[in-house]
């Protein structure tokens, strides 16, 4: 974990359940803290975080925590599948979905602002206070 304040700004993307558009601020509305998780559905690393975001949200969304998925670098029906073999039950849009817009996404802009030099950066997670 690393503690940093960075500039992170209200998005509007489509989910990956039902196609419509949604914002960080409507899935925020009402919650103490939100965990947006960026991931690609073929990363290995997205496979081991999956479960334990799970748990969190399941954990504590009584108490306040929103956990907002966003899908990169993959089809919707290939992050579709990805969530029905983890069973997420926690929103998920999508910014992405080709290798090629790896360079292109606001996710990338967030990592190198953090000083993460990661190639992909999947899973990367951010805390909205």
């Amino acid at each position: 974990l690393k503690e940093q304040e960075i500039v992170y700004k209200d998005w509007s993307y489509k989910s990956v359940a039902d196609g419509k558009k949604q914002s960080l601020r409507e899935l925020s509305d009402g919650k103490k803290l939100v965990m947006v998780v960026y991931f690609a559905a073929w990363c290995p690393n997205w496979k081991l975080q999956a479960p334990v975001a799970q748990k969190l949200y399941d954990k504590y969304k009584a108490d306040g925590l929103s956990v907002v998925g966003v899908g990169e670098y993959e089809s919707v029906e290939g992050t579709r599948k990805s969530l029905d073999e983890f069973k997420i039950t926690f929103p998920v849009v999508y910014e992405s979905e080709t290798y090629d817009a790896r360079l292109k996404t606001a996710h990338y802009e967030y990592r190198q602002k953090t000083g993460d030099t990661r190639k992909w950066g999947s899973p990367w997670s951010i805390f909205v206070e």
